[in-house]
């Protein structure tokens, strides 16, 4: 029997029973009705208390978004309340609630269960528009306020539907426990039980940026019979790639964009050189070299270099990087019971060398290059004024680093989802974070980007999975057309629409032109970074984004494009500045002086005109507007030097021997009488 009818059954009982049928009919439903959480009544109602915490950090509230609980409309079987009842009067009823939410009682009980002062405001204020507006009531609500209404009962008795309404527009609430276990971020090494099975050989490369400490781990890493080596940039997982093949080790390549493979058959190579986003944690290898591992501090992707760090399989494991990160690897390892074996420098030998600060040495460090033409190098400032900045930087000590990034994962997010499944993907993640729990030793990284994607997608129908991987994606979100495109790919994604080669043409409107100017030039960089991410989806969902050895071609032929575009808008810029900065095209024996009395400092002219009195002043020629004020102007601003003009002339004239010689040649027929 349904719960409805059984209330309409009690509600045709023989009339004339008062107050004593009521509260028979309410024993009745309430039995029917099963347990409910803190059911009516005064005392015990206000003597509950929510579940401990366990001593966690109270959770940020804010991040805590309502859902809507829509007001009930008329029901089939009619407003069974007031059939047992009597209708209730809205005025009375605003009046109950009115009092029920300026009760400290009420808002102290409501703090045991979590709702702050904040969420309580926004509980009760759905609340009351819900039983305002609702044409009928559940019965046990309704019940519960005509008693009210009746001093039959107290007002103290609407918290535990009060509460029920809570969690339902705050669900988090019902969950917090939960959430907290999912979110437990406290040992990380537990995350990879495929490492902790092995003991592994840790060993420590330190030196400056350049100095060849990877040169000793790479050279272990071709000698093993199997290697990952995991890079911060494509650029050297590239060159290690290269480097690898050369030496006649098979190595297969792995990145986010990119997967080339040289064995027959596409049969994995021993060897793989990866971005260390691509590492694979589950593959055993011999050996594995973790690159610029002091990035493990890196604010938005130092959760790589830890789970590479913790995860990978490998026998031995050498890490290159800065001895700033010494201090915490170690640490880290000892939570698994892994030594670190206190670094080898350029030598060879097991020393520690000192080093200069982190970013600037690594800017500095490819001025000049081991086994190249520039084994030294210089490096400078925009501007003159930063110098004295960046000889300070590059004085300065780099503070040991103290912490090592962390990333929920996609199943992580998944769970928090099934407990807060109508909660956005960018609102999982705030809350996930906040709930987070990590020691010291560890911080959660910055989802800034995750977010702003998730965001930017999350009106279009996707699964949870797939929604977490498109936010992944490495997109520049300054990029407008970047971004308009992974837009546009997640919405023909939902559609089941496979991204093709004709499709993706059409999108972009290929073919392009050559880049007229620097606007173009940005556009057609934008279009490059498009084609990155239809590449970087294709590893992710072959069936829907097909073509990718197509797409690759096609970002070929618009490296061409933009090389030249580069080439022909550089050329027109140093033209232009050439014309500008020293009028070369007219450039006479009367501007060559102006030049030259422009390479001389403002100071100095004016000490000279003092020196040779008015009328010597008065006499001297004056440069034209377009030539000597300009070239004073760029000396006096530091943004160049009278070396730099006066290697501009020299260059100038060496690009024009004939118009030199034809100059000279004029001047010697002037002077020599028999030339007629």
């Amino acid at each position: 029997m349904s719960f409805p009818r059984c209330a309409l059954l009690w509600a045709r009982l023989p009339a004339g029973r008062g107050a004593g049928s009521r509260a028979a009919t309410r024993s009745a439903l309430r039995a029917l009705a099963g347990p409910f959480p803190g059911a009516p009544g005064r005392v015990p109602c206000l003597a509950a208390s929510s579940s401990a915490s366990g001593g966690s950090k109270a959770p940020n509230t804010s991040l805590f978004v309502p859902l809507t609980v829509k007001p009930q409309g008329p029901s089939a079987d009619g407003d069974v309340g007031a059939e047992l009842t009597r209708p209730l009067d809205k005025n009375e009823v605003k009046k109950i609630l009115d009092k029920f939410y300026k009760r400290q009682e009420i808002q102290k009980l409501s703090a045991d269960y979590g709702l702050d002062a904040r969420l309580f405001h926004q509980a009760f204020i759905s609340f009351r528009n819900y039983i305002m507006q609702s044409h009928s009531l559940d019965v046990d609500v309704h019940i519960v306020l005509n008693d009210i209404c009746f001093s039959a009962a107290h007002v103290d008795d609407l918290f535990p539907f009060f509460l029920r309404h809570a969690k339902q527009i705050f669900p988090v609430l019902e969950c917090k426990d939960d959430l907290r276990k999912i979110s437990d971020l406290r040992i990380p090494p537990n995350w990879y039980p495929e490492a902790r099975a092995i003991q592994r050989k840790i060993i420590f490369h330190s030196g400056p940026t350049n100095s060849g400490k990877t040169y000793h781990a790479i050279q272990r890493y071709l000698s093993a019979k199997s290697g990952v080596y995991c890079g911060p940039l494509k650029l050297l997982a590239h060159e290690i790639f290269d480097k690898s093949n050369a030496a006649g080790v098979p190595c297969d390549l792995v990145t986010g964009e990119e997967r080339q493979t040289v064995e027959p058959e596409g049969k994995q190579a021993s060897h793989v050189s990866c971005t260390v986003e691509m590492c694979s944690v589950t593959t055993p290898y011999e050996v594995a070299v973790i690159d610029e591992i002091q990035m493990i501090r890196d604010s938005a992707r130092g959760w790589a270099w830890t789970r590479a760090l913790l995860g990978l399989c490998a026998e031995e494991v050498h890490l290159c990087g800065e001895s700033a990160a010494i201090d915490l690897v170690t640490e880290l390892l000892y939570t698994t019971g892994e030594e670190v074996e206190p670094s080898i420098n350029e030598k060879g030998e097991k020393e520690l060398e000192p080093i200069t600060t982190s970013q600037a040495l690594q800017i500095a460090g490819r001025a000049g290059r081991f086994s190249s033409h520039f084994k030294e190098g210089e490096v400078t400032t925009m501007h003159r004024e930063d110098l004295a900045l960046l000889k300070e930087i590059l004085n300065r000590p780099v503070p040991p680093i103290q912490a090592a990034g962390l990333h929920p994962t996609a199943e992580q997010i998944e769970m928090f989802a099934y407990h807060l499944p109508e909660t956005t993907l960018s609102n999982l993640i705030d809350i996930f974070v906040d709930f987070a729990q990590v020691d010291g030793q560890y911080f959660v990284c910055n989802m800034d980007d995750f977010k702003f994607s998730a965001e930017l997608i999350q009106h279009i129908p996707l699964s949870l999975r797939v929604r977490y991987v498109f936010c992944t994606a490495p997109i520049n979100k300054k990029q407008p057309f970047v971004c308009s495109s992974l837009l546009q790919f997640a919405r023909q994604y939902s559609r089941n629409e496979p991204l093709t080669f004709a499709w993706l043409r059409r999108y972009i409107k290929w073919p392009l032109l050559p880049p007229k100017n620097i606007k173009d030039l940005m556009d057609l960089e934008a279009v490059h970074d498009v084609f990155d991410l239809y590449l970087w989806l294709s590893y992710r969902f072959m069936d829907m984004f097909p073509d990718s050895s197509l797409v690759r071609n096609l970002q070929k032929e618009l490296d061409v494009v933009i090389q030249d575009g580069v080439h022909n808008i550089t050329k027109l810029i140093k033209i232009s500045e050439s014309r500008k900065l020293l009028k070369l095209e007219s450039l006479s024996s009367g501007s060559q002086s102006a030049l030259s009395g422009a390479l001389k400092s403002p100071a100095r002219r004016t000490r000279a005109t003092k020196g040779a009195g008015g009328k010597a002043a008065a006499e001297a020629p004056s440069p034209s507007a377009g030539e000597l004020p300009l070239a004073s102007r760029l000396v006096q601003q530091g943004l160049l030097t009278a070396d730099m003009l006066k290697q501009l002339q020299k260059e100038w004239l060496t690009q024009r021997p004939e118009q030199a010689r034809e100059k000279a040649g004029t001047r010697r027929k002037k002077k020599d009488p028999t030339s007629e």
